[in-house]
């Protein structure tokens, strides 16, 4: 079959006619730029061993596309033909859109038609299976421990220092490759670098892990035995061979349940006349959420993966653990952070607490008188519990907070308490927020004047 679109120029040149001063040299160049482009993607999907009808069915649709960009294309103007005279520019606007609409279209065609076909191919030949993703694995581990192997020896030779040249030529290097390691980028060192041993390394115990899992799903796939776990209404397959966890339902669901499938990986398919997803962990999980209304056991579809890919159950018998006693729930309040640090009652401390409150100014004084009234209510592990309350600038109503207060008034702000006005400076006391020290120098001596009278 002939594979040519070159019958479409006069069509392509009355595209061009309200666009271009010369619509026939444009339309030929458009036709010979898509000529061209579908020789070479004919080219390559023949090296790829598509057949005939595969080639045909490609060439329908490249041509179709084609057609609907030209067909585009004529509903265009330019003003510059046409004339600028009420020129429709909103309608020529929405035909531009349309336009670059279908040209998007042809080129997305284009770029994907090879990996279509390839990943059709291998779909078809098996390559997403089990059996051959351990081949290719098994031969890419090989070529990884090969590479590691080699990639120590030349680091070897290079920090010996004796007949480098030549042993990396033994070795098998090219001499671009060896003036490249000998003679590395500024701040790296010479031979191979620590992240590429290290990359290299993470890989092939990635690839050693999914090669072992293969390995148990193809023995799961050889053994005999049920591999399947029934439900009212279905059942449901794990299918090492394939590679898929399969929901066969006696009746077709509904659209609710084909939704809940689908929003859970699953997919129809026709060949199988199964709901299925590839086999992996997740997808058990994803089953079990799929079939959450039915009366299908989580507990049994998981043991039953699990024993025939690990030979033993997921699951483990477990006591139940005893429900530890609850609490009364106390009372939430200023006096409940207290009653960690104090020997004297709630009700004693918030007595002292509101009597502090009602002051609305306090002279260092008070502040003090109050902190040993307090002191008296103290455990004696309450310093530490102390220092834990204190942030930045506010302190708890403590016998601790107000001996910190009182050591350095400019620095701490107590709630519900401040320092009688006439001893307040005429600057906020500044802190230093990477340290958190002291107060600005000139408030701090200020308070400490005020404080020792």
């Amino acid at each position: 079959m002939k594979f040519d679109i070159t019958d479409l120029k006069e069509r392509a040149r009355r595209a061009f006619d309200w666009i271009s001063f010369s619509p026939e040299k444009r339309g030929d160049r458009f036709i010979s730029d898509y000529q061209s482009i579908l020789e070479d993607r004919i080219k390559a999907l023949q090296e790829a061993g598509a057949s005939d009808a595969e080639l045909e069915t490609f060439y329908k649709r490249y041509r179709s596309k084609v057609q609907d960009v030209i067909s585009a294309k004529s509903r265009t103007a330019s003003p510059m033909i046409t004339g600028p005279a009420k020129f429709p520019t909103d309608r020529n606007n929405k035909a531009l859109d349309v336009e670059m609409k279908r040209h998007n279209e042809l080129h997305d065609f284009i770029d994907k038609a090879l990996s279509r076909f390839q990943k059709g191919k291998r779909k078809r030949e098996g390559y997403y299976l089990p059996d051959a993703e351990l081949k290719r694995l098994e031969s890419d581990l090989a070529e990884r421990k090969e590479a590691h192997k080699l990639m120590k020896e030349v680091n070897a030779v290079l920090r010996s220092k004796k007949d480098v040249k030549k042993r990396l030529l033994d070795l098998g290097l090219k001499d671009q490759l060896i003036d490249s390691l000998m003679n590395p980028e500024r701040g790296n060192r010479r031979g191979y670098q620590q992240f590429e041993l290290s990359n290299n390394l993470a890989n092939i115990k990635r690839i050693e892990g999914r090669v072992k899992l293969l390995k148990k799903k193809q023995a799961a796939a050889k053994s005999e035995g049920g591999n399947s776990v029934s439900f009212d209404g279905g059942e449901v397959i794990l299918n090492f061979a394939d590679d898929r966890v399969q929901i066969r339902f006696d009746e077709i669901p509904s659209a609710d349940e084909r939704k809940k499938l689908k929003s859970n990986g699953f997919r129809w398919s026709p060949k199988n006349k199964v709901w299925q997803r590839k086999l992996t962990r997740a997808s058990i999980h994803g089953t079990n959420s799929a079939l959450s209304e039915t009366d299908l056991s989580s507990k049994t579809l998981n043991e039953l993966y699990f024993e025939l890919l690990h030979g033993k159950s997921d699951t483990k018998p477990t006591e139940p653990k005893p429900e530890p006693a609850k609490e009364p729930k106390k009372e939430e309040g200023v006096g409940d952070q207290l009653e960690l640090f104090v020997d004297g009652t709630r009700e004693e401390v918030k007595e002292v607490q509101k009597e502090i409150e009602q002051h609305f100014t306090l002279t260092p004084k008070q502040v003090l008188e109050y902190g040993h009234r307090l002191n008296k209510l103290r455990k004696p592990n309450s310093q530490i519990m102390d220092a834990l309350a204190v942030n930045k600038k506010r302190l708890p109503l403590t016998a601790e907070g107000l001996f910190r207060w009182a050591q350095n008034p400019g620095r701490y702000d107590i709630p519900g308490v401040d320092a009688p006005a006439s001893t307040k400076p005429n600057v906020t006391p500044r802190v230093d927020k990477k340290l958190m020290e002291k107060a600005n120098n000139t408030a701090g001596s200020f308070w400490q004047r005020i404080w020792n009278g």
